[in-house]
């Protein structure tokens, strides 16, 4: 490094770092140089303080520096933080799956977490979300999801908690699954997977049928152009004129004996109750369905409705006590039977009813008197502070309305043994009126004891081969033997009895119950038999989430009904197992039951060739021809009519979404733009009237064609058929012209499609508004009608 010195430096240094003339100079030059640095810079300002603001500006130039250097520590610190964050980016970046699975596997995840991890990494590695490619787990768990709880599903997604798929792509998987009426083929097929994972115990089962109530209502299917709400038997039946809307839907439930999980298999709209012939043949038709699916079937069960009583008498089944049987024999295995049971809250709510109406039943020459429990509950009334013997009872135990006559709660509250223990609390301390309550009592608590065998839903208290419950229910049918033998000798009114269905019902159901047990012990190695499951529980409550799920309604629309039927039937057979029902392994990733690959496979998705069918067809017809727009109009002073007005007009607005469908073909645009403002045609005097500027006039001749579609559509729009009946008309015509050969087929097809929907679904609208009313009457007429 060069260094200055002085002219007079004498070289030679005998002590220090500078001579004496080369110090004198440095120093001179550093004084030179502190002078004009002083000059340069700007003076500054010094304002004469206090000591107190000399103290506080000292304070804020300390606070100051503090800040400065904490600032330049954060800035340091982000600079770390983001050197650290591109190191992890890049580190996640070549992370792999298999070795995130192993990871999560080590960290004892559940498959559940480590499908939530892994789609979530997944996601978090592509940038745009439209990119995103979803495992077919988590396809089939957020299916699930988006079943259970739609607006849960929105929640996730919008705040973006998940990576979810749209709700759009989760309806085209859905869309795979045609859940049509009737006993669906490729549905047996999914339940027969289903049922593979199953031991052989979890594959014995029952079959659950019964009806729901349903409004008349008219929807339109978009795929097939055809109505929905109406008769569907399946395969069996199919509605022709919209006339035939359903009132009811029949579902067919099969619910395990020794599993927690139950499966409805079909349903069936239909017009009214299906009648008892009809209803025999679906069962043994359900049956072998099921059977072939791999499930072991042992018995139905059914309410005391007149058209299931039919049915069993189809079956050959009788109640009566000197034709009895319980039984039919197995449609495929002729060693094995087929029990018959009813449903046991409806026949314990007849039991009910039946004392409620007539007041007095007569046992054994003793009497069973309805005021009995009513001047319980009376009694009970009367003491201080709200005290009561049987807190349970209520006015409505006593009063019963029409709607709490068709409650189980009310009627097993009545018969049960703290009514029992009530009335003979009392009759101890001389209750008039009590003195004779003894039978009534013994009445309540023997129905109690029946309704508890016949309900027992843990293993400790199931129904054993000569157990307690055993031997009660085989005293209870001999009791009840008696009882209607005294009825058949005269020695009882007939208004003293059980009705007939309700007799017939009870000993069937307690004569099965006993059969059934026997059965499974010695055949199957059943310990015990779960009579809480030889019920239609399950199928009420699926029946009160559908009702829940459409809305505030009593009963939902015939379409809606399909719709959740649909959705909660896929949600049954999707659902993934829990680890109690079968073997899991935690080292697997999670498998559904069901997979996206399965449902590819047995529904084979194809797309509807409706399209492209009926391109085919136009193509025959279409020849090229210009639509010219003729600005001449011939002047006819007579009003055109109401109908063509309204066809001119709707013609207007389905050219403006054919504008948007045909792209950039100039041709084809010229076919439906015309330049008016306003026309002299007599059929556009509605358009005139009511456009602003913004209304299309149509070309003439593509008036004139949607005009043919639409007398088409008047004559057959009755019908279930209606779009292959105007196609037919249409092929019926000898040429369609149109000015582009090129896009006349698809145009041609678009123009007919849309239109078709467009009418279809206006004119099932105008359909359910007239019954709308009808359904209001009949809701007002249920809530006043008298009790």
């Amino acid at each position: 490094m060069l260094h200055k010195r002085n002219f007079n430096c004498s070289i030679i240094i005998p002590h220090g770092y500078y001579c004496f003339p080369c110090a004198r100079t440095r120093k001179m030059l550093k004084q030179r140089s502190a002078r004009l640095v002083a000059q340069c810079s700007p003076k500054r300002v010094t304002l004469k303080m206090t000591p107190k603001s000399k103290k506080k500006l000292s304070l804020l130039q300390k606070r100051n520096e503090l800040l400065r250097k904490q600032k330049k520590n954060c800035i340091n610190k982000i600079k770390l933080l983001r050197q650290n964050m591109s190191e992890l980016m890049s580190k996640f970046e070549n992370v792999s799956k298999e070795s995130i699975s192993q990871k999560l596997t080590e960290m004892n995840c559940s498959g559940y977490q480590k499908t939530i991890i892994e789609e979530i990494v997944s996601a978090a590695k592509i940038s745009n979300p439209k990119g995103r490619r979803y495992s077919d787990e988590w396809i089939m768990l957020c299916m699930l999801l988006h079943i259970r709880t739609p607006s849960g599903y929105n929640f996730c997604k919008k705040n973006d908690i998940l990576p979810l798929p749209s709700v759009s792509s989760l309806r085209r998987y859905l869309a795979m699954i045609d859940t049509a009426c009737g006993f669906d083929k490729n549905f047996f097929t999914l339940f027969k997977k289903h049922l593979e994972r199953k031991t052989t115990m979890q594959k014995h089962g029952i079959i659950l049928v019964d009806e729901i109530s349903v409004r008349e209502a008219l929807t339109v299917c978009s795929k097939t152009l055809t109505y929905k709400g109406l008769v569907d038997y399946g395969e069996e039946y199919k509605a022709t004129d919209i006339n035939e809307k359903a009132t009811s839907g029949l579902v067919f439930m099969f619910q395990p004996l020794a599993d927690t999980y139950c499966q409805p298999v079909a349903v069936f709209a239909a017009k009214g109750s299906v009648v008892g012939t009809e209803l025999a043949k679906l069962v043994i038709k359900c049956i072998i369905l099921l059977e072939e699916a791999g499930a072991i079937v042992h018995g139905v069960v059914s309410d005391g409705a007149q058209t299931n009583r039919k049915m069993w008498s189809e079956l050959g089944v009788s109640g009566e006590l000197k034709s009895f049987k319980n039984w039919f024999p197995h449609p495929l295995v002729d060693d094995r039977k087929i029990y018959v049971f009813s449903d046991t809250p409806h026949l314990f709510k007849n039991v009910r009813n039946k004392l409620y109406n007539d007041k007095v039943l007569k046992i054994n020459g003793k009497y069973v008197k309805w005021h009995h429990i009513q001047d319980l509950y009376e009694q009970d009334n009367k003491l201080p502070g709200n005290l009561r013997v049987c807190p349970k009872l209520s006015k409505s135990h006593i009063n019963l309305s029409i709607s709490d006559k068709m409650k189980v709660r009310l009627a097993t509250q009545v018969l049960s043994n703290s009514v029992a223990d009530g009335l003979l609390f009392y009759k101890s301390y001389n209750v008039n009126n009590l003195d004779d309550c003894e039978p009534t009592a013994e009445f309540c608590k023997k129905f109690n004891d029946c309704f508890d065998a016949l309900n027992r839903k843990f293993g400790l208290e199931g129904l054993r081969i000569n157990g307690k419950d055993y031997q009660f229910l085989h005293s209870f049918l001999t009791w009840l033997n008696d009882w209607e033998k005294e009825y058949i000798d005269g020695k009882i009114k007939k208004s003293e009895f059980l009705t007939s269905s309700t007799a017939c019902g009870l000993r069937v159901t307690i004569q099965s119950t006993l059969d059934l047990s026997n059965y499974l012990n010695s055949s199957w190695n059943f310990k015990y038999l779960l009579t809480g499951k030889i019920n239609q529980d399950k199928l009420e409550m699926f029946f009160g989430t559908i009702r829940q799920a459409a809305g505030s309604n009593d009963h939902p629309s015939a379409p809606t009904f399909l719709q959740l039927y649909k959705l909660l039937a896929v949600y049954s057979v999707l659902k993934p197992p829990k680890s109690g029902n079968c073997t899991v392994n935690d080292d697997a990733p999670l498998t559904p039951i069901i997979s996206i690959t399965d449902l590819k496979e047995i529904y084979n998705p194809q797309k509807s060739n409706l399209v492209e069918n009926l391109k085919e067809k136009m193509n025959k017809i279409i020849e090229e021809k210009d639509w010219e727009f003729d600005e001449v109009v011939e002047h006819n002073y007579a009003k055109a009519e109401v109908i063509d007005c309204l066809i001119y007009y709707l013609t207007g607005y389905l050219s403006k979404q054919i504008l948007k469908y045909i792209g950039d073909c100039n041709t084809c645009k010229s076919a439906f733009v015309t330049p008016q403002v306003y026309s002299e045609q007599m059929c556009a005097s509605l358009v005139n009237m009511k456009t602003k500027g913004r209304l299309i006039h149509p070309n003439i001749y593509f008036f004139n064609f949607i005009k043919t579609i639409e007398n088409s559509f008047i004559k057959h729009s009755s019908s279930t058929h209606v779009f292959e009946l105007i196609v037919t008309d249409l092929m019926s015509e000898n040429t369609i012209n149109f000015p582009c050969s090129s896009h006349g087929g698809d145009v041609i097809s678009f123009t007919v499609m849309y239109y078709i929907r467009m009418r279809m679904r206006q004119f099932s609208q105008q359909e359910n508004k007239k019954k709308k009313k009808d359904n209001r009457n009949k809701k007002k007429i249920a809530k006043f009608s008298k009790t």
